[in-house]
């Protein structure tokens, strides 16, 4: 963080961004859905990248469906036409009308096509709390970025 709020005064401008995507997720058998996010970003001029997102799922498997809202921080690094990033994230989740609360982690690979579209492949992995039980959450998500 603080490497980040170094390299802001000689950063590139702030951009806004929405995405739409694909999501894999897993808690005990996998659920196929659609995603959408809307965040900000930035690639400081020493090539390090940061961005807020927050981002809203809907996933549905043979007998349920999964409705998702998570705020993530990305931090990262660009290599020209690619960015490698890990990413923190909060997640809350409607499933069997039973709702659940977890942190997570993960990382991300993005390869951007031109200055307003990208195309991101990442995984996330959450430990998820219910007032039932503790389990595990696991998302494998692609999708489209567009910068306005």
């Amino acid at each position: 963080m603080i490497i980040l709020f170094l390299n802001i005064a000689d950063a590139k401008k702030i951009n806004t961004f929405l995405t739409l995507g694909y999501s894999q997720d897993y808690i005990q058998e996998y659920a196929y859905g659609y995603n959408i996010s809307y965040g900000i970003d930035q690639t400081t001029s020493k090539s390090f990248y940061w961005s807020i997102l927050f981002n809203l799922a809907y996933t549905k498997n043979q007998n349920d469906t999964i409705s998702n809202y998570n705020q993530n921080l990305q931090l990262g690094y660009n290599l020209n036409k690619y960015t490698v990033y890990i990413i923190g994230s909060a997640l809350t989740q409607t499933t069997h009308e039973i709702d659940g609360l977890g942190f997570g982690y993960g990382e991300g690979l993005r390869y951007n096509i031109n200055h307003q579209y990208s195309l991101d492949i990442y995984h996330k992995s959450y430990n998820m709390v219910t007032k039932y039980n503790h389990y595990r959450y696991r998302i494998n998500t692609i999708s489209l970025k567009y910068n306005f």
